[in-house]
């Protein structure tokens, strides 16, 4: 088993079974040392739930990394409709998705209980809508205007 990242040890601390409250009644109380929100924990709470730890007595700390490791996947998928929207070509799609899929960073914050894959989850979702956006409005880019003079 991977250890744990250090922030989940230290500023997660006891906070590593979600916020006692989530799981059981679906409330966020707001915590002014919680420097992050809420949105890690709503997002892991149906995922313990489905697996049968909805009290905070019985979370799983390997199903938690779970919820980071599917935005992690999410952050793949939208960037290759991102790069292919954006370039028309599979092959930079596929070779930009490698690239991300296996930069070290993207894989060591995959597979940890913390903010930074929802992060960069709805920051390629965000340059996905900005791709799509800009397509819908005839802005794409033609092989004239790519080319260097």
């Amino acid at each position: 088993m991977i250890p744990y990242h250090h922030q989940i040890s230290n500023i997660n601390g006891a906070e590593i079974v979600l916020q006692p409250h989530i799981p059981e009644t679906g409330h966020y109380a707001y915590k002014p040392t919680d420097h992050h929100g809420p949105t890690l924990y709503y997002a892991a709470a149906p995922i313990q739930k489905a697996f049968g730890h909805g009290d905070t007595a019985s979370l799983d700390g390997d199903l938690l990394r779970c919820t980071p490791l599917i935005f992690a996947v999410l952050a793949v998928v939208l960037a290759f409709l991102a790069v292919r929207k954006a370039t028309k070509s599979a092959l930079s799609a596929t070779f930009a998705t490698v690239l991300l899929a296996a930069a070290p960073i993207f894989m060591f914050y995959a597979t940890d209980f913390i903010q930074e894959m929802l992060l960069a989850s709805f920051s390629v979702g965000m340059l996905w809508a900005a791709v799509g956006y800009t397509h819908s409005l005839g802005h794409q880019p033609s092989a004239e205007k790519r080319r260097f003079k």
